[in-house]
C-alpha cells in the first residue's frame, strides 16, 4: 500500500491468507465511487478505482488471489503398495569394476 504518489514509501503489507474480508463500500458511506476495503488483522485499506470496470477487476483479482493463497498445498500421492522390482536398476561393485543392470519385466 502506498499513497497516491508513486514516490511515496510503502505504508504496510499483509499476507493474503491473513485478509479477513474484501468488501465493496457504497458511495453513500465513503463519499466516493468505486471503492472497496481490504481488511487485515490490524489494518483496513480502502482502494479506489477510476472506473467501474477497474473496480470490479481489482476487487475480483484480490478475492481470487486470497482464495488461491488459502488453498491447501497439494502433495504427490504416496504409493501404498510395494514397488515391483521390474524396471529398477541395481548397481554392483567390485574393487575394480562396477556394472549396472536393469531388471526386465
Amino acid at each position: 500500500h502506498s499513497d497516491s504518489s508513486r514516490t511515496s514509501p510503502i505504508k504496510g503489507d499483509v499476507l493474503l491468507v491473513d485478509i479477513k474480508s474484501v468488501d465493496s463500500i457504497p458511495e453513500k458511506k465513503h463519499g466516493k465511487r468505486f471503492c472497496f476495503a481490504i481488511s487485515g488483522p490490524q489494518d483496513t485499506w480502502v482502494v479506489r478505482a477510476e472506473t467501474e470496470t477497474d473496480f470490479s477487476r481489482w476487487r475480483d483479482a484480490v478475492r481470487n488471489a486470497i482464495a488461491v493463497a488459502r488453498r491447501p498445498v497439494q502433495t504427490p500421492a504416496v504409493l501404498s503398495s510395494p514397488v515391483s522390482q521390474a524396471g529398477r536398476s541395481r548397481v554392483t561393485s567390485t574393487s575394480t569394476t562396477a556394472t549396472s543392470t536393469t531388471a526386465s519385466p
